[in-house]
């Protein structure tokens, strides 16, 4: 809900509205269509149903049209080719032409034994009658399931197949089938797409399709609050590594007894350890598995974290090791997993936090800059105070206890699996554009006439047949094209250019400026067909050359380009690179962490950057403006109405909001850079020495093509 719905009406609306929070996963692994979104790695968040799963992902390296033997794809008893056929959503298919007994499939490899596998693709038949699938222990040579037809397909809608298998004792590599023809009379067309293998224990809700083009995907997380199960937008985290080597697994000492090890866990599965605690006089404690030597650092910050659930009776839970703690009541963290509260923090310990995550489960985190490299050991304590270690149990006290993590930082991160080593979370990396946009700059760059364009060597430069040609008895040929109006400065420019045939040499494009033909911007020299493109920054508005330049040597030198242009780079649609408001809602997991978002200049990371930092242990937003010293400032201490346009920005309740207008900048140090061309999100990497990235969720980013008042910008914030 809207803080005030009648004051938004009158207010212009933005021209970006990323509401990550009623967004869905995309086939481009993304919340929106036009960001483009990189990991590298699995990751866990927490699904709409409450439970933590790791994100949507494809292992399948080519997903959609798979010819040529692409990426693990290979038939026999028929051929590929690439079809305009697809459901909505998917860019296209492979028709599969059968002319008898044969067998499409794709090898993957990195299979892990006793792990659960979801298999998925669409199909639509053409004049085949059937589809048939399989998968195939290729280490151990034998079929793990095979079908006989596959139902619900038809040959007038497409239809999405799953299924799911656990790979057998060592397998490593499999063959999967999304078609098969098993008797020379199943000849004819199939029509296959989509096709998406997954590592899931338990699924991800709607399981959304990722498309992948030569490397497996993993998607963004789009993460809820673990215990009212509220969308909390899309979830960025910097890299981190869980150096404990089995987070599943736990083992009684003094005091305890592990009853069971199959309870329901907050993934969904039953792998959450139930320890009982003794009617001894003691102390009563749960050994963490123990951590490999040399990867606890002493004297620098780390956090453990576990999940802790009470079964029986009232106990709290204690937190002790690294050489801290246990010298007294309110030394060591203690936690009450009744009410979800904080008895002591701990007073050697740099914090400690509990989190409900639904079901009575509760995620423990404690942060401690330790000065051994012992394993943490979890205490249970009699319910009270927590000021006692060792008390008389009563035999009938049970917590259930389920992944530990422990990680190189001030704060916990998602959950890091971990079966038998550490494991590591690479960063999100979410960025938007550039995109082009506006008129285009160059004159008749698709070569319909034999006009506009300068062209030297003459005898071996031509526009025929549709094309510019360059056929070579020099070693140099050039077409240029001179305007001194259509170009601004300071503005963003790609240039682009297809070749269309090409024997041997290279072939370039070139902006230069100035009297002296100075080459500013220029593509790699190209030695093969394609779509090639060069971003550039206008310096000089009254003397610019595009120019395309073809070298080689011989005789038989032959190149045809086609489709030339320039224009005008957006970092999202209707950017105004002369003013503008950024609003961004965003929750950080810790009051160090960076960004979440930066506009960036293709070339030297400079532009208007917001990052947040921890100043005297308060979490501030602020604003950098300049590549080398970031001079910050203190949004929530200053009067918005004081600012100048070169910044602008507002700070309520967790909300930041940031205006980029440079040209009203008042301070030629403090100048930000109009040539921006993409709007990095999560991130932080202007430049100087606090290049990081934001850890924590963004709920909403818009962007404004004016400079909007204070009031304005709360109110074109969503609640």
């Amino acid at each position: 809900m809207l803080r005030n719905p009648g004051l938004r009406k009158s207010v212009e609306q933005p021209v970006l509205d990323l509401n990550f929070a009623a967004s869905q996963i995309g086939s481009n692994a993304a919340p929106d269509s036009r960001i483009a979104f990189s990991r590298g790695s699995n990751a866990y968040f927490v699904d709409s149903d409450g439970l933590v799963k790791k994100s949507p992902h494809n292992l399948i390296l080519v997903s959609e049209t798979f010819v040529s033997g692409a990426s693990g794809w290979a038939v026999s008893g028929g051929s590929l080719e690439a079809s305009t056929e697809s459901p909505d959503g998917i860019d296209g298919s492979t028709k599969i032409t059968w002319s008898g007994v044969g067998q499409l499939y794709n090898v993957t490899s990195g299979i892990v034994a006793g792990q659960t596998y979801r298999f998925s693709y669409y199909v639509k038949l053409g004049t085949k009658s059937n589809n048939r699938y399989a998968v195939y222990d290729h280490t151990n040579g034998a079929f793990i399931i095979s079908s006989a037809v596959t139902s619900g397909v038809s040959s007038s809608e497409w239809t999405r197949v799953n299924f799911e298998i656990t790979a057998p004792s060592g397998c490593t590599q499999i063959r999967f089938y999304p078609d098969r023809a098993d008797s020379g009379s199943e000849t004819g067309t199939t029509f296959i797409t989509g096709v998406q293998v997954s590592q899931h224990t338990t699924l991800p809700v709607d399981n959304p399709y990722l498309k992948t083009t030569g490397s497996a995907v993993y998607a963004a997380r789009l993460d809820h609050d673990p215990a009212t199960n509220t969308p909390r937008g899309l979830l960025v985290e910097e890299a981190r590594t869980n150096v404990a080597p089995n987070s599943e697994e736990f083992a009684a000492s003094t005091g305890t007894t592990r009853s069971a090890s199959n309870l329901f866990a907050p993934d969904g599965t039953n792998t959450a350890d139930e320890f009982t605690i003794s009617s001894a006089n003691e102390s009563h404690q749960i050994l963490g598995d123990s951590f490999v030597g040399g990867l606890i650092t002493t004297g620098t910050v780390s956090t453990s974290s576990f999940f802790a659930k009470i079964i029986n009776g009232t106990p709290n839970i204690a937190v002790r090791g690294f050489g801290k703690g246990g010298g007294g009541t309110g030394t060591y963290p203690v936690f009450n997993l009744t009410n979800g509260t904080i008895i002591h923090a701990g007073s050697a310990w740099e914090g400690a936090s509990i989190e409900a995550y639904g079901n009575g489960w509760f995620r423990i985190a404690v942060s401690v800059n330790p000065s051994t490299t012992t394993a943490t050991i979890i205490h249970f304590i009699a319910s009270g105070d927590g000021g006692t270690i060792s008390y008389t149990g009563n035999g009938t006290d049970k917590v259930a206890i389920w992944g530990l993590q422990h990680e190189i930082g001030t704060f916990a991160t998602s959950y890091i699996k971990t079966t038998g080593a550490s494991a590591t979370r690479n960063a999100d990396v979410a960025t938007m554009g550039p995109t082009t946009g506006g008129t285009e700059l160059v004159t008749n760059g698709t070569f319909d006439a034999a006009t506009d364009w300068t062209l030297s060597e003459a005898s071996t430069t031509s526009i025929t047949g549709g094309k510019l040609v360059f056929a070579s008895t020099t070693q140099y040929g050039l077409a240029r094209q001179d305007d001194n109006t259509k170009l601004v400065v300071g503005r963003r420019y790609r240039g682009s250019f297809d070749v269309t045939s090409y024997t041997s040499g290279t072939v370039k494009m070139h902006y230069r400026e100035g009297a002296g033909n100075t080459l500013i911007a220029q593509t790699d020299g190209q030695t093969s067909t394609g779509t090639y493109t060069v971003d550039f920054t206008c310096s000089d508005s009254t003397d610019n050359t595009i120019r395309i330049i073809a070298t080689g040597s011989g005789t038989t030198n032959t190149y045809e380009v086609d489709n030339v242009s320039v224009r005008e780079l957006y970092p999202f649609e209707q950017y105004n690179p002369a003013e503008g408001t950024v609003v961004c809602e965003f929750e950080t997991l810790s009051g160090l962490t960076r960004g979440p978002f930066h506009l960036y200049d293709g070339t030297n990371n400079t532009g208007l950057a917001l990052r947040v930092k921890s100043d005297a242990g308060t979490t501030l937003d602020v604003i950098t403006r300049d590549a080398s010293n970031f001079n910050n400032i203190n949004i929530s201490s200053i009067d918005l109405r004081s600012l100048t346009r070169a910044v602008a920005a507002y700070n309520s309740s967790g909300h930041a909001r940031a205006g980029a207008d440079g040209a009203k900048g008042t301070s030629s140090t403090n100048t930000i850079s109009l040539s921006v061309d993409r709007l990095d999100i999560g991130t932080q990497n202007a430049g100087g020495s606090n290049i990081g990235t934001m850890s924590g969720h963004i709920r909403r980013l818009q962007y404004s093509t004016r400079f909007v008042s204070e009031l304005e910008a709360q109110n074109l914030t969503s609640d």
